[in-house]
């Protein structure tokens, strides 16, 4: 059933699908109701019959369009019911293919219409991050580890990817400030940054004052901007091995000041916590899920609790 998410990402087609949610309809119907062009409703509906997601059936002159089968109308009638969030984990696990696919085939208004999508259904920046996003960038690496695509696509994804999470904080805006600072970033040579700026993002959907340094932050440059904005939160992504040593070397320096909870996040990170805790961090997270959760324990004031 993977065809009848793909084309309820698509907003044409999601209105098409929507309108024969009360019966079968004929290509005039469906200009009427959706307000597009009649070749736009014909190119939708035949892409739409050869995934199987409607059928046609002539009747007389006219050709009267309908679900292809009742789990399709299930779907829909899922999709368009009004649900608690909740019920769209089973589109995004959907539409996480869907989504890699189009990201390594630039087809960025593809991965804009899927987060159009699950914003108007009440996903949340979390949800979206945690269950779309996140899976879809490891299944691209996988594509890439595996030789299937060129650094290049994966390049393309990322970038797409990055601009779609500028999206969701757009669209779900600041609940209200908390007076909370924090200072994130990459030590000088790691270049895996997205996992960090997930959770940047979370920060300041949530009200806290963020400093995102990005990758590959010289360890003075990372802490002098932890000595001009005294946060109350410093993260850090070590994701690769090699990051490992001067991502220790700058815990120990911010240990020095008790003044802020240190954190960190990344495979490498995770694979060397017992050194990692004796330098001196506070908290470890393996996801944003993870994040929220510890965070919410550590700042339970700064997180609506």
């Amino acid at each position: 059933m993977i065809d009848v998410y793909e084309e309820l990402a698509d907003c044409s087609r999601r209105s098409i699908l929507g309108e024969l949610r009360t019966g079968p309809k004929c290509v005039k119907d469906l200009v009427i109701a959706t307000g597009l062009k009649q070749p736009n409703v014909s190119n939708h509906l035949n892409r739409m019959r050869s995934k199987d997601v409607v059928r046609a059936e002539k009747l007389g002159r006219q050709v009267f369009y309908s679900f292809a089968s009742t789990d399709v109308e299930e779907i829909v009638n899922t999709v368009f019911s009004g649900r608690n969030p909740c019920h769209l984990s089973t589109e995004l696990d959907q539409l996480q293919r869907s989504y890699a696919t189009s990201a390594i085939q630039s087809d960025e208004g593809a991965c804009c219409e899927m987060i159009d999508c699950l914003l108007k259904e009440g996903a949340n920046l979390v949800t979206i991050y945690s269950k779309l996003l996140t899976p879809a960038m490891s299944l691209i690496g996988q594509w890439y580890l595996d030789g299937e695509i060129c650094e290049a696509k994966e390049h393309i994804a990322s970038e797409i990817t990055f601009r779609m999470m500028a999206k969701v904080v757009q669209a779900s805006g600041c609940v209200r400030r908390t007076g909370k600072t924090s200072v994130l970033g990459c030590v000088q040579g790691s270049h895996h940054s997205m996992g960090l700026r997930m959770v940047a993002d979370y920060l300041k959907v949530l009200g806290w004052r963020t400093i995102y340094l990005g990758a590959d932050v010289p360890l003075p440059a990372f802490l002098a901007t932890v000595r001009e904005y005294l946060p109350d939160l410093v993260l850090i992504s070590c994701v690769a091995e090699e990051s490992l040593a001067p991502s220790r070397a700058l815990v120990k320096a911010l240990a020095e000041d008790e003044r802020y909870v240190i954190g960190i996040g990344g495979h490498a990170a995770l694979n060397h916590l017992t050194e990692l805790r004796s330098d001196g961090i506070d908290l470890w997270a393996e996801c944003l899920n993870d994040f929220t959760q510890k965070l919410a324990r550590s700042f339970p004031q700064a997180c609506g609790k």
